[in-house]
């Protein structure tokens, strides 16, 4: 009897308009909706996997369709839910409180996940092509002069295309050293440091006299 003093019909709005709303807090946060019509399990669900979303996006186009749908489908059975006042605070506080969370998490998250995303993958690529094309471009010389140059400079010249050469994708030079017989060179990117000889520099290869690539 407590309990169904305590339910809180919204014969107020009509199915229409519930069905807005339910659809409006799936939009914001898949899985409200769900928890508004009841079903708590799989809004918490839902809410948990739209956490989720934020380190793997492409979970989103699965993640929002999904959620919607089944909220329309829900939303036809039920056309007016009931729940108690606490019920009703609940998902008031949580229509707020998840997306605030969710948004800090990613303020947060996203761009760490980006950096390093670049450190580890989209730069590293970079400088590997970089490295390569300095590599034909030191080849070639050698093969005109017979000899390394002492730095980049005559292989850059005056090509804005080449100018890029000076520095590797983390903005630190290209690190260059040319054997004292000019036979041979070093050729390397300090990697996210900016320093040379520790564990995240990118090593390009040797060419010596002998037309024999080594590392």
């Amino acid at each position: 009897m407590v309990k169904e003093e305590l339910e809180v019909h919204f014969n107020v709005l009509s199915p229409a308009a519930i069905n807005m709303l339910a659809t409006f807090l799936t939009i914001i946060v898949p899985g409200l909706g769900h928890l508004y019509y009841g079903y708590n399990r799989k809004g918490f669900l839902l809410i948990f996997l739209s956490i989720l979303a934020i380190f793997f996006v492409p979970l989103y186009l699965i993640l929002y369709p999904y959620a919607l749908w089944n909220i329309w489908k829900i939303s036809e059975k039920h056309p007016v839910p009931k729940f108690s006042k606490l019920e009703a605070i609940q998902i008031i506080v949580i229509a707020f409180v998840v997306p605030a969370i969710l948004f800090m998490i990613g303020a947060v998250s996203v761009p760490c996940l980006f950096r390093y995303y670049q450190n580890t993958i989209l730069f590293p690529n970079s400088a590997q092509t970089e490295g390569n094309e300095i590599i034909r471009a030191l080849r070639s010389y050698h093969k005109s002069f017979s000899k390394y140059p002492d730095d980049l400079t005559p292989l850059i010249g005056g090509n804005p295309i080449k100018k890029r050469w000076e520095y590797d994708p983390w903005g630190n030079r290209y690190y260059y050293n040319v054997s004292k017989q000019e036979d041979s060179y070093t050729l390397l990117s300090c990697g996210p440091d900016g320093l040379p000889g520790t564990a995240d520099d990118i090593i390009f290869q040797k060419f010596d006299r002998d037309q024999h690539w080594r590392e």
